[in-house]
């Protein structure tokens, strides 16, 4: 039962391993279209107010209180064009998100580090459930069962590119290494920023 177990046990780790880099990978390109996302939803609020505050602005008040003597057509022509490079800044930036679809890439995204996070979860299950199982019958099906899931999840998430993909793996590597380091030293200094530039 030892040798069948650790062939097991290896098969398991195996899915986990693969399960937790995929996840590493749909983790940083969900943060990666988050934030496209935000940084839209940035440009369009200030845009908005921007416009807002030109509209209502009154010139001929405000070149009262300033006491200044400038054309008053040549600043409301000016204001004009500005409102107008404004609004079309809003339209571009709001197209651009409705093209490239960055809020729904984040979605999909999100939705993989869950269901991968799901997946690991159940395989850590089942390593328990056949360390502590005699029957090789249901082992058998455990292993099955997880294999299933896993490619059913893995024909279901977005296609990751592979320079994404590569990124994630050489992260997820780092990171595992430096949990160990920390497990040996908790007092080590982690900066992950560093074993990422070399």
């Amino acid at each position: 039962m030892g040798d069948k177990f650790s062939e097991q046990k290896i098969v398991l780790d195996s899915y986990r391993n693969r399960s937790e880099i995929i996840r590493q990978a749909h983790s940083d390109l969900s943060i990666k279209y988050k934030m496209r996302r935000d940084i839209i939803t940035i440009i369009t609020i200030i845009s908005s107010l921007l416009i807002s505050v030109l509209a209502v602005l009154d010139l001929d008040r405000m070149l009262i209180i300033l006491s200044s003597d400038i054309d008053t057509s040549y600043i409301s022509d000016l204001l004009s064009f500005i409102l107008a490079i404004l609004g079309l800044i809003i339209f571009l930036v709001s197209l651009s998100g409705f093209v490239f679809g960055w809020h729904e890439q984040h979605l999909r995204h999100e939705s993989g580090v869950k269901t991968l996070t799901n997946i690991i979860n159940n395989i850590g299950d089942a390593r328990k459930l056949i360390k502590e199982s005699s029957d090789g019958t249901e082992v058998e099906r455990i292993i099955k069962e997880i294999g299933d899931k896993y490619a059913i999840i893995n024909e279901t998430l977005p296609i990751i590119p592979d320079q994404d993909f590569l990124n994630a793996k050489q992260r997820y590597k780092i990171k595992r290494e430096m949990s160990k380091k920390l497990d040996d030293d908790p007092w080590i200094d982690i900066d992950m920023k560093r074993y990422m530039k070399k």
